[in-house]
Parts: structure tokens; sequence; C-alpha cells
């Protein structure tokens, strides 16, 4: 049909589904949607694409189910909204229908400014609601950021206060959440406990990862918003690694086959048959070698290897390569080994056969992986969708059950109160009616917080309008009204003593450069008291500190955050004219570095 170019492709069947579900929320039928999108040869197919929808997923419930549910029911005690800006249709129809019978509150933030925009046709709803109370929090007083960002400077005004804010220009990403840890512990230094505290990001990737590692790397405890994720942990990496190349396993290229054989911790059984299982010294084997992909080359180059250094073992100097010859035949023969069992893989299968698959393949190459198996019987149930499936889709299923499942409830980790302990880890949205006392907003850049606004590929916003005008339900607006001003806003008055705002020049390991975002530059203009700032007032603004590429070491070393930026620091000092000092402090960690050095400087004299 219209869609067959693209039907085949994961992109356009997240996107359907998503369209979907804002058309069963926005309380449409098969027929009632077929009735309002017709005219051309697009809306036809997609009123047929969500018939079959709604047809195969009759016997089982939706979100909008629930609502229709709900609908039916009279409820007895009164109704609190709060949270909610732009209320799906199925969603306003149950807040008008519990308003009428029990009474509601709705609870809005109001700031008095353009933002509010963000929920104006919601407040209008509101007011013709008989039974519903609108109520809006009070604005910020006139010596907090938030009242003075989104305004135009006002020349004389008064020093900011509360919040205190800093802003950071940080190279990286990496480098950006390394300060922001380092924020952290400062504050804590100044009695400000970690739950006290929130970091929080607009985009999940690659900040949520980022600070999970890089605050336990320096020892500052985190709650996770929405939990550990499997998909993170060193377990559900090895299984997600094996899915991937057992689904590859045609190419069975080097660089991934070695990045999990290094990763990974092989059974008992397993290492009682392979003693000589070396990962770093087989790197090196499959990189002279010059293996590639293929399990052919693999079969070629290695044997070509070994023969190599069996002819250089001749000479005497060189007969320990005998014995390397023989460490690079067992590689080859773990890697046949290897190669088959990934090549044991079913095609189009049963989840359970699937399931028992990969549970052997685990059991041979990957241990302490039980739990997260144990946990993966879960997907049998899928067979009530479809018995039979081919092994990409039971991959996908795999990343997407770990992508979205805590480790606490899997590998019985220690489950971290909100509010209770650690640094609160959240998404911005998370962030809008939430206080601390201390607050990180991270990855302030442009295209990024706020993100750009897009319609949806599959229905056009002029569509959408267009459907909407018939009356027989409502669907929402991809890019009107802009919420992200009024989040940013709430994001600057969840802190109540000290605020950090910050954004990387660049990804981590990635080309291209980014800028700070309008919100950067909004709250640089309310301190300085200065408008539409460049990138040059910016970057010789007293305001915002800027942390210059290359520098991998604190500015004081007093600050590290791990044992391994402490000793980056000392070679900085070295370099920068303290050496006396680093050489000292080396020396008594490091005995053989004095030795060396000390070697070194009578070879010279």
């Amino acid at each position: 049909g219209y869609f067959g170019v693209i039907a085949g492709r994961q992109g356009f069947a997240d996107a359907l589904r998503r369209l979907f579900r804002e058309i069963e929320q926005g309380g449409f039928d098969a027929d009632g949607f077929a009735a309002v999108a017709h005219g051309d040869d697009k809306a036809d197919e997609l009123a047929r694409l969500y018939r079959r929808y709604r047809e195969r997923r009759a016997g089982f419930a939706s979100i909008a189910d629930n609502y229709g549910a709900a609908l039916s029911q009279t409820p007895e005690t009164p109704l609190i909204v709060y949270g909610l800006w732009q209320p799906a249709h199925l969603q306003m129809q149950l807040i008008e229908h519990c308003a009428r019978s029990a009474g509601a509150t709705i609870l809005l933030p109001e700031s008095g400014l353009d933002v509010d925009a963000a929920h104006a046709a919601f407040r209008e709803r509101i007011m013709a609601i008989e039974g519903a109370t609108h109520r809006t929090a009070a604005a910020a007083t006139t010596a907090t950021i938030a009242e003075r960002v989104f305004r135009a400077p006002v020349a004389d005004a008064p020093p900011i206060g509360a919040p205190s804010v800093a802003l950071t220009n940080a190279p990286d990403t990496v480098r950006e959440i390394w300060e922001a840890a380092r924020t952290c512990l400062r504050w804590a230094s100044e009695g400000i406990r970690f739950h006290e505290m929130a970091i929080a990001y607009r985009h999940r990737e690659p900040y949520r990862a980022l600070i999970d590692e890089i605050f336990g790397e320096a020892g500052i405890e985190t709650y996770l918003h929405d939990g550990r994720l499997l998909s993170t942990h060193p377990l559900g990496r090895r299984v997600l690694s094996l899915l991937s190349l057992a689904a590859s396993h045609e190419t069975f290229e080097r660089a991934p086959v070695m990045e999990f054989l290094t990763e990974t911790v092989l059974p008992p059984d397993t290492k009682r048959r392979w003693p000589a299982f070396r990962p770093a010294a087989w790197e090196t084997f499959t990189r002279e070698a010059a293996v590639i992909e293929g399990i052919g080359q693999w079969r070629e180059r290695l044997p070509r290897l070994a023969s190599e250094m069996i002819e250089r073992a001749k000479d005497p100097r060189f007969s320990w390569l005998a014995d390397k010859a023989g460490r690079v035949h067992e590689l080859l023969q773990f890697a046949e080994a290897f190669h088959a069992a990934l090549a044991q893989r079913p095609g189009e299968a049963t989840w359970g056969e699937h399931l028992a698959f990969l549970r052997g393949l685990c059991a041979t190459y990957a241990d302490g992986t039980e739990p997260l198996l144990d946990a993966l019987k879960d997907l049998a149930a899928l067979a009530a969708v479809q018995e039979r499936v081919p092994f990409e889709t039971f991959a996908r299923a795999v990343r997407e059950d770990f992508e979205s499942r805590d480790t606490s409830r899997v590998l019985n980790e220690p489950v971290r109160l909100f509010g209770r302990q650690g640094v609160a880890v959240i998404d911005a949205s998370s962030l809008r009616h939430l206080r601390f006392r201390a607050v990180c907003l991270v990855g302030v850049a442009e295209r990024a917080w706020p993100p750009p606004s897009r319609p949806d590929p599959l229905l056009l916003e002029h569509e959408r309008k267009q459907i909407n005008a018939a009356g027989h339900g409502e669907l929402p607006l991809r890019t009107e009204p802009d919420e992200e001003p009024l989040g940013f806003w709430l994001a600057l008055q969840s802190a109540d003593e000290h605020l950090s705002i910050s954004y990387a020049r660049a990804d981590a390991g990635r080309s291209g450069r980014h800028l700070p975002s309008y919100f950067f530059r909004a709250v640089a203009e309310a301190i300085d008291g200065r408008p539409a700032m460049t990138l040059d007032d910016l970057a010789a603004s007293s305001a915002v500190t800027r942390f210059e590429a290359g520098r991998l070491a604190a500015r004081d070393i007093a600050t590290s955050l791990s044992a391994a930026e402490y000793d980056r620091g000392l070679i900085r000092a070295a370099n920068e004219g303290d050496l006396a000092g680093a050489i000292e402090a080396i020396t008594a960690a490091a005995p053989a570095f004095g030795r060396a050095r000390d070697a070194r400087a009578q070879r010279r004299a």
C-alpha cells in the first residue's frame, strides 16, 4: 500500500505504534477514525492499518480501554489533577466526568510569563467545567533567577538571591558529568546531604549512563528515578552481546567478538575446557593476523600467523615463539567452537525455543546470567500475539525488556528510596514539581534542551487539525503549544539554595560542536543583566566557567574524583612546574618509578 516502501523498517513500526496510541486516547474507534481520515491514499491506508491493529489486539486491554471503563463508573471522592498540562481527549473526558460527579481540583504552575501558554487551552476548558477548581502556584519572588529569566533584563536590578547560580561550559559530555559530580561533592562539604540534591537531564542518552558510572566512580550514591536498567548492567550487556553475535554470526567480526570475550566471565566448565583462555593475548593475535570478519579469515590467517612464529622460532633467539604459536592454535579452536555455537541459533521458532537457545549459549559463555534468563521467561507470554517469530524479533524483544527492567527486581540489589538516599537522577519532566536544596541541570545545549519540535511523520499537524475539526475526537498536536519554556522555568525553581547549569561543546568521542541553548543564554543574560548576549559575550562572562579540552585532571588536585584522576593531577603539576612535589608523591606510591628516574639520570650523566 501507500507505506510499502518503508513498511519493513523498525522506525515505521515505532511511529505507527505511537500514532495508534494517540488515536485511541483521542477517542477514536476504527469506524470513527475511518469516518474522518479519508480523502487520499495515505489517510485511507492509515485507517485500514488502524482497523487491523484494533482487530488484532481485540483480546488485549489498552490504556484507552482503562479510561473507557473508568468513564462508565460514578466516582464518590473528589479528583486531584497534578502535573498534567495537555491531557489527551479521553483524559479530559474523565476529568470532566469526575468533576461533575464528585468535584475536581486541578493544580497548575503559573509564571505570569508567556510560557504559561503550555496549559492555556487546558485552563480554558477547566473554567467551563462545573465542579472543577483551578489553582495556580504563586510566582517566584523578584530575587530569584526564575523571575528574571525569559524577561527583558532590567537596568540596575538588585543581585539575584537564592538559589546561587553557576553556569558551566564543558568540552564534552564526560567532562560535563565529572564537573557535576565535583559540584555535588562541594555542596556536600557545605552540609547538603546527597538526597537533598538532584541532577536532571532532558535526554536520557548519553547522560543517564554517564551519571551512573561517573558518580559511582566518585563514591557518590545515586537514586535513579527509572531504576538501574539491566541493559546497563555487565551481565545484561553480556547477554545482549551474545544475542547480537548470534544474529550476525555469518560475519563473525573480530571487533565485537573480542570485545565480548574481553568483558565476559566464562562458567567453570568452560574454563576447564579452555584453560588457556587469555582474551588480552588473543586480541593481540587477531590483530597481528589481520583478522577482520568472517570465520574464513580466522581459519586462514591465524594458522598463517602460527606458521610464521614457528619459522622464526628456529632462530634460538626467538625460540619462545614456538609456545606462542601453540596459543594461536588454541585461539582458533576456541573461535571455531564459539562460531559453531552461535550458528545454532534458530531462524524462525517459538519463543520457548529461542529462550532455550539463549540459555544454552549463556550457560557456556556468560557466567552468572541465570537470574536474567529466568526473568525472560515472561517473554513466553508473547506467544499469545504470535507463536513463532524470527530470531531478530526475539533479540529485539529481549533488548527492550532489558531496557525497561530494573536490576533490583532481578539481581536482588538493594532498593534505594527517593528522598532518603543518594542524589536523585531524574528526567527534566519529573523535576517540574519537585524541590531540592541543590540541583544540577546538564545538557542545556542547542537542539537538546529544548529539543526541536517535530511533527508526526505519519500524520502532519494540518491533517490533525482537519481531523479534530470534524468533532468526533481529538488528536494532540506535536508542535504546539510548546511546553519546554515552562518546564525549564520550573526546573529553575526546583533548587532552593544552589543551581548549576551546564552544557557540553561536543559529545564524548565524537566530532561536531554544540552551542549553548537559548535557555542557557537566557540565564546568563539574567545574571549579567545584558540582553541578546553573543557567544563571545558568553565566553567573556564572569558568570560562565569554561573548562578547556584536553585537561584530564581537576584544577585543584584535592578535588579529584578518583585515584586515577589524582595521579593525572600529579603529572599535570609536574608539567606546570611543581616537579619535585609530583615526583615525591609518585615515588611514594610506586618506588620503582623513583628507581627508574634515578637510573635514567645516571645514564644521562
